[in-house]
């Protein structure tokens, strides 16, 4: 049996993947690096790649230092404002996709408009809102913006896997004297869950990593992990770069276990959703 030649392209297919690994493993990889050295070697000239590792900067900054605070903080906004847009979400998408009426693709358009414009734009008519409804530095005031800004985008994958469910079962249903509630939430929302949980993912990554509103909007009681990341300096304007690393490494761990672990129905939710028919 003659052994198998690997050829010129398939090695450098080979290369060009373990670059991109590297590429992207590294930075995460050094942050935590960073996160664990002591502080003598984070201003050691080379740094080091490998050091012995100590935890007391993880215990110092989220314990005595209280800032797992401010990630509960991102976990219960990012996790209720994506619950309340699935469930606006997903009976405003049952309803483009099963309902007739007259101007349902312009009315379907303009939900579409908030995901037109850069946040900014919105920024000062929201901050008034809040401000004249006394909720700034408040846990609701942004889940229900962030809720309004996942809206469209999970309205725009539920509808287009709302329409793959074959009508004839809705029919069947009907007929059966279901309600249309009993239909979204026994038949559609079952037949769907890709998708559901595709447009989840989505929405509570992009809160988890929302820094503008979450800025502008809280102090301290609402302060999310981004913006605590985003603005810790030391009073005298030296950054302390082994907290920082802790901090770093805090917020995107949840990102990137939420990837690990839902990539599948992630994947299955972007592509059949996709390819309708």
């Amino acid at each position: 049996m003659k052994p198998r030649i690997i050829n010129l392209k398939s090695i450098i297919i080979i290369l060009i993947i373990i670059v991109l690994i590297i590429w992207i493993v590294f930075p995460i990889y050094y942050l935590f690096i960073t996160s664990v050295k002591p502080e003598k070697e984070l201003f050691k000239t080379p740094p080091s790649l490998i050091t012995k590792p100590t935890f007391n900067t993880y215990r110092n900054i989220l314990i005595e230092q209280k800032f797992y605070r401010f990630f509960v903080n991102s976990f219960i906004i990012s996790t209720l404002s994506t619950v309340f847009a699935l469930i606006l979400g997903s009976l405003g998408a049952y309803g483009f996709v099963q309902w007739k009426f007259r101007g349902k693709e312009g009315l379907f358009l303009m939900t579409l408009i908030g995901r037109m414009f850069p946040p900014f734009t919105t920024l000062i008519p929201i901050y008034l809102m809040i401000k004249y409804a006394h909720l700034m530095d408040t846990h609701i005031a942004l889940i229900l913006i962030y809720t309004a800004f996942y809206l469209p985008l999970i309205i725009l994958i539920l509808r287009e896997f709302f329409a793959t469910v074959p009508q004839e079962i809705c029919e069947c249903a009907r007929i059966d004297g279901c309600s249309n509630f009993k239909i979204l939430t026994k038949i559609v929302i079952p037949l769907s869950v890709n998708g559901i949980i595709a447009a989840g993912v989505l929405s509570f990554v992009e809160g988890w990593n929302e820094f503008l509103f979450a800025l502008v909007i809280t102090s301290f009681k609402a302060k999310t992990a981004s913006v605590a990341l985003g603005t810790f300096v030391e009073g005298e304007g030296m950054i302390q770069w082994g907290q920082l690393g802790v901090l770093g490494i805090c917020t995107i761990v949840p990102t990137i276990l939420f990837m690990v672990f839902l990539q599948k129905f992630l994947v299955k939710g972007l592509t059949l959703g996709a390819v309708k028919g």
